[in-house]
């Protein structure tokens, strides 16, 4: 079963939901840093 993960990153909120913290902390760096290639 999958759990719910939210992380903050710069003043950002993000919601990962993963069975692991490990594979969650991956996933939610990976939104940020494609966040942010979009508003450079």
């Amino acid at each position: 079963m999958s759990r719910q993960w939210n992380f903050i990153i710069e003043n950002k909120l993000i919601t990962v939901y993963s069975k692991d913290l490990k594979r969650a902390k991956a996933e939610a760096q990976k939104i940020f840093d494609s966040l942010k290639r979009k508003r450079a």
